[in-house]
């Protein structure tokens, strides 16, 4: 007993957990069982009377937890087949005993007793058939019909009809089991008084249908039905061909589920398509034997179970078995958005009593409070879309009485009092259904005050449509609710179109129903004093925006104008410098005329200001060399070909033993594609060790380990070391000093003219002049002198 408590916290725990549901069974079963033996073997009265109550007690708890199991879980058939064995075992104890008398007079039994119970354990079988597809539990309900026909409870018409139509047409198309069916069937034909041509009816229908052990009937069919011997061989060479179909799909699939290690995806679907295309085309029954293996498999995938749906609706037209198989892919997967739409549109489709929809609402409303916020999806339009069908269904399902009012009252109060709403025109739905159905005018009320309270308020539809419910309302209840909702409504909107729409519409009401000039005078009174309020308020709203325009504008034109006077300064500040710079460069041509054969041996004083200025160049630059962390390229090597997803430790595990290591700096691309990295060294020996690496596997991938080259680096030190030892000249620099300092190892320099256009090559710039070689025919090219000493000749 211990350990059925144990078991039954757990399962109230964990209401989803199948393996605590099946142990709870079972050890309720045994329990029950033991029970039932100390029952039969006590040795006195009271010890029986005890057995009798624990057996009762046990009975009524595993009824129980199968019962509660089966709502939230879909049972196995192992566990529908033990169901129902126990309760033939109650069944038999109101079965007639074999009578021990000779004639054939009739056996006195209870008739309306037998028949409910058998009928019973028959509903149940076909509650576990719309689960699971057991042959098992088929033939089951095949003996509890054949018994029913020996206790005369049926006729052999109406046995043959059922066993037809309920369990052969779900079983008997099993490929490797629904031969078991058969014989069955063929047995009752067998012991039935008719002529052959049942059983030949029931052979024919046989060699129509795709079995996987015709060859062990070739001989009984030559015995009886030697004619058929053609149709037989032609059936099993198309059984031959179909199974080697199915074998290769059935590897196709195995071998997909192996390679994705159970996972769902595209080559596991793509598998699961083609065989269930095959027994689809061979028998639809067939494919549900399929589709119940698949999702068995793939339990926690949508797909599944949507493709397992699709087919009970669209090809074998089951709406009942659709609705069965959309309700434990809910409980399997409550936080599914796809599955609860489907299931919604299933419902809106097929339809469903109301006791089932409200068990609905009570699972919606379980899993709401539990806290397990559904997907979006859910919580917004579906969940809507779930509260207008459930309404229709309630208002369809009940029939006009008081206690179905309230019962539809309490239902629809539990609908929109435990779930957030955002559709308001579904709350005014609810209050337009309680006022024409159940008549409920305080809770219509209620659900009104709701639509016009919430952020809907300011619509004037929304005033509207609880108009018209204050009409219904009116008619049946001469109540003049509709007086304040107007009064009400114009004080809220407040928009002038909003007010004398709604206004319009109180003066009609109030001349159809109440026909006074007393309340039209009020009202119309009530609409002016509202409009002239709503205008006035306009206009306030205007002026109040146009001054804070108007006030804005001298900030706007002071913010320019401070703007402007700052760029001013900055020009000037730009000018200053700039001329101080022409008149420093001035004065230091002036001196040099004066001093010129001194400028040739000694560096004229005007070069300080030059030399300051590269001395502070060269300053910022070591300034902004120092702030920059610089790498050396001498000891680094380039990593590519990386896989997107490597992490920095990987490479350490590869180049973290190398010796030398001083940094591995991992990179990826913008769009984070690829990824690479920079591995640096104190020496060569590291830097050779890391080349040693190259074409090693990383993720499956071969990678690349080269020197370091940046070119862009490399561009910038050349660039840097440009400016540092060959600074830009100003253009005056060579007429006052004749030509540039040339560094040494470098060509020499010396201002140039273009002999197309006269002009300096680059102004302000140096220019590298090679000897010209005399060509016949070319004039010479003259020297200043000499073209001065031309002139004055």
């Amino acid at each position: 007993m211990e350990q059925i408590e144990e078991l039954r916290r757990v399962v109230a725990e964990q209401p989803l957990n199948y393996s605590a549901h099946e142990l709870y069974v079972t050890a309720l079963r045994n329990a029950e069982r033991r029970f039932c033996t100390t029952c039969h073997y006590a040795e006195d009265s009271a010890q029986s009377q005890a057995s009798d109550v624990g057996w009762a007690c046990m009975k009524r708890a595993l009824l129980a937890a199968r019962t509660d199991m089966h709502e939230r879980l879909p049972l196995a058939p192992e566990l529908w087949i033990a169901w129902v064995e126990d309760e033939l075992e109650d069944v038999q104890a109101v079965m007639p005993q074999d009578s021990e008398q000779e004639d054939d007079s009739p056996i006195d039994y209870d008739k309306e007793r037998l028949d409910a119970a058998t009928e019973a354990v028959l509903k149940l079988v076909h509650t576990g058939l719309r689960d699971y597809v057991s042959v098992d539990l088929a033939l089951l309900g095949m003996q509890i019909l054949a018994t029913r026909y020996e206790l005369r409870l049926e006729t052999m018409a109406q046995m043959r009809g059922r066993m037809d139509s309920e369990l052969m047409a779900k079983c008997a198309t099993h490929f490797t089991q629904g031969a078991r069916m058969w014989t069955c069937r063929l047995a009752v034909e067998a012991a039935a008084d008719d002529e052959l041509r049942q059983e030949r009816a029931v052979w024919q229908r046989i060699l129509r249908v795709p079995l996987a052990n015709y060859e062990d009937w070739v001989d009984e069919t030559r015995v009886k039905f030697p004619d058929l011997l053609e149709q037989l061989a032609a059936t099993v060479e198309s059984v031959r061909s179909m199974v080697a179909q199915r074998e290769h799909c059935e590897a196709l699939v195995n071998a997909a589920v192996s390679a994705s290690g159970g996972a769902y995806n595209e080559s596991v679907q793509s598998a699961w398509e083609n065989y269930l295309a095959l027994e689809i085309q061979a028998d639809p029954n067939r494919a549900i034997v399929l589709l119940e293996r698949m999702v068995s498999l793939h339990f926690d995938s949508e797909y599944p179970w949507l493709r397992y749906a699709h087919v009970m609706n669209s090809v074998l037209q089951d709406k009942q078995r659709q609705l069965g198989v959309l309700s434990r892919a809910l409980r399997n997967l409550p936080m599914s958005g796809d599955i609860a739409a489907a299931y919604i549109d299933a419902l809106e489709t097929n339809g469903m009593p109301f006791a089932e929809a409200e068990q609905f609402l009570d699972r919606c409303i379980a899993l709401t409070e539990q806290g397990q916020v559904l997907a979006p999806a859910i919580a917004h339009s579906i969940w809507d879309k779930a509260r207008r069908t459930l309404l229709e269904f309630a208002r369809r399902s009940l029939v006009p009485g008081a206690d179905d009012h309230a019962q539809f009252t309490a239902f629809v109060s539990r609908l929109f009092s435990s779930l957030t709403l955002d559709n308001v025109s579904l709350l005014l739905l609810a209050c337009r259904m309680l006022v024409l159905v159940a008549d409920d005018t305080a809770m219509a009320r209620t659900y009104m005050e709701k639509a016009i309270s919430g952020r809907f308020g300011k619509e004037v539809s929304v005033w509207l449509a609880c108009l018209r419910l204050e009409e219904h309302i009116h008619k049946r209840h001469q109540d003049f609710g509709w007086r304040k909702l107007f009064r009400r409504g114009i004080s809220v909107l407040s928009t002038e179109s909003d007010v004398l729409l709604l206004g319009k519409e109180w003066m009609e009401t109030e001349a159809v129903f109440a026909d006074s000039s007393n309340w039209l005078q009020q009202a119309s009174a009530a609409i002016e004093r509202r409009v002239a309020l709503v205008r006035q308020q306009e206009k306030d709203r205007i002026h109040r925006s146009l001054g804070r325009a108007a006030a804005a504008v001298p900030a706007k034109r002071k913010r320019i104008h401070s703007e402007q006077q700052e760029a001013f300064a900055d020009a000037s500040a730009m000018s200053s410098q700039y001329l101080n710079g022409e008149h420093a460069l001035t004065s230091g041509q002036s001196v040099e005329k004066q001093n010129s054969s001194q400028a040739r041996t000694t560096r004229p004083s005007g070069s300080a200001g030059r030399s300051e200025a590269l001395g502070a160049m060269e300053a910022r630059h070591d300034t902004k060399s120092s702030a920059m962390t610089w790498y050396n390229d001498q000891c680094t090597v380039y990593v590519s070909q990386l896989d997107k997803h490597t992490t920095a430790e990987e490479l350490a595990a590869v180049f973290g033993r190398l010796p030398d290591l001083k940094e591995i700096r991992l990179k990826h691309t913008k769009d984070g594609s690829r990824a690479f990295a920079y591995i640096e060294f104190t020496s060569e020996q590291g830097v050779q060790a890391a080349l040693a690496a190259h074409g090693s596997e990383l993720h499956g991938r071969k990678i690349s380990v080269l020197r370091s080259k940046p070119p862009k680096a490399a561009s910038t030190a050349v660039g840097s070391a440009s400016a540092l030892q060959a600074p830009r000249l100003h253009r005056g620099f060579s007429a006052m000093y004749g030509s540039a300092p040339a560094p040494a190892q470098q060509p020499a320099m010396r201002l140039t003219i273009d002999a197309q256009n006269g002009m300096p090559a680059e102004p302000g710039a140096t220019t590298t002049t090679e000897a010209r070689t005399e060509t016949s025919g070319s004039k010479p090219s003259l020297s200043q002198a000499d073209f001065r000493a031309m002139l004055t000749k």
